[in-house]
Order: structure tokens, then sequence, then C-alpha cells
């Protein structure tokens, strides 16, 4: 027996829930990046500026969906595929030796997010050459 469910895909209800998560990653970010200068940890003042720059970055993309710029698709696809090859290789050079050792798998796994999301882009620059940036594949009607 099926059960009819209608779901809000808006995200227009969610708006309560985007600022109480970027209240609370904002707020972790300073102390990450307070406690890592007290402690002299590099690697916690270097987490923090990741974060910080994914905060940034997402806030570019929010404003993008908003109003499209022209993108150069085939630099994108170029870079992107320099990225798959030295993600790719980097990742290979740790591969037979991921599973004696955690850090390596570690770093197996991370160079191997890399090189997907370098495909990902390419993907994108492809779609900006094939449809033209122009096409305003996300912008409304």
């Amino acid at each position: 027996m099926g059960h009819a469910h209608d779901f809000d895909t808006s995200s227009s209800g969610f708006g309560r829930a985007f600022a109480v998560g970027i209240a609370l990653n904002m707020s972790f970010v300073a102390a990450e990046a307070l406690f890592g200068w007290r402690a002299g940890s590099l690697a916690l003042l270097a987490d923090a500026g990741h974060n910080l720059s994914d905060g940034a970055l997402a806030w570019k993309a929010v404003q993008r969906l908003h109003s499209p710029a022209p993108v150069e698709g085939t630099t994108k696809m170029r870079v992107a595929g320099i990225g798959i090859a030295v993600n790719g290789i980097t990742a290979a050079l740790f591969m037979a030796r991921k599973k004696e050792d955690p850090n390596i798998r570690g770093a197996f796994l991370h160079m191997l997010a890399d090189a997907l999301t370098s495909i990902g882009v390419g993907f994108a620059g492809a779609l900006y050459v094939w449809r033209g940036s122009e096409a305003g594949i996300f912008r409304r009607k």
C-alpha cells in the first residue's frame, strides 16, 4: 500500500536553518582560529582558513545563481584536466600503501576526491562550451 507525500522542495522554508548553520559555523571558525593561534597550531589555523574560504565561496555561488556571469568554459576544462591528472597521479602514488597506514589512506582518499571534483569542474566547463554561458541554465524565467 503506497502513501502520497507532499514535499515542499523550495529552499524558502530553510532560511532559518541556513542562518543558524552559518552562525554556528562562523562561530566555530572564529573559535578555531583563536585557539589555533593561542596553541600555536598550524593545523587549526589552516582548517579555520579553509572553512572561512568555503563560507565566502558559498556566498558568491548564491549570488551567481541570482546574477549569472559568463564563464570561459574552455579554460575551465583545460585547468580541470590538469587537476584530474595531478590529483589522479598523486592518488595513484598513495594507492599501494593505503591499507597499511590510515594517514596514507586519508591522503589517498583526499586526492581521489580532489580528482573527482576536477572531473565535475571539467564537466561544468563542457556544459558552458556546449550550451553557452548565456543559455541561462539556472536562470529564472
